[in-house]
């Protein structure tokens, strides 16, 4: 039985779209922001927002603690799987 690990690593399209979402996601927080900075209407904004903001902090670190790191292969003399 022979095992293979193969590091993951991003490719040009995955990089791309990754820096797009972090962007995006940067303006959202900053508009968000901007908004309880000159919101009027007190704790109602102010909560609204804040929950944004932290639902796309969260999510970034989620996505990135299940991001793949390396993938594992073993070669058996009758079959191959991919794990």
């Amino acid at each position: 039985m022979e095992k293979v690990i193969y590091k993951a690593s991003l490719d040009l399209t995955a990089k791309l779209i990754t820096g797009f979402v972090i962007v995006l996601f940067g303006f959202i927080i900053y508009k968000s922001i901007e908004e309880i900075i000159s919101a009027e209407n007190g704790y109602s904004t102010f909560i609204q927002f804040s929950f944004l903001i932290l639902l796309l902090v969260f999510s970034v670190l989620y996505m990135y603690m299940l991001r793949p790191s390396q993938y594992e292969i073993i070669i058996t003399p009758k079959n191959r799987t991919v794990s």
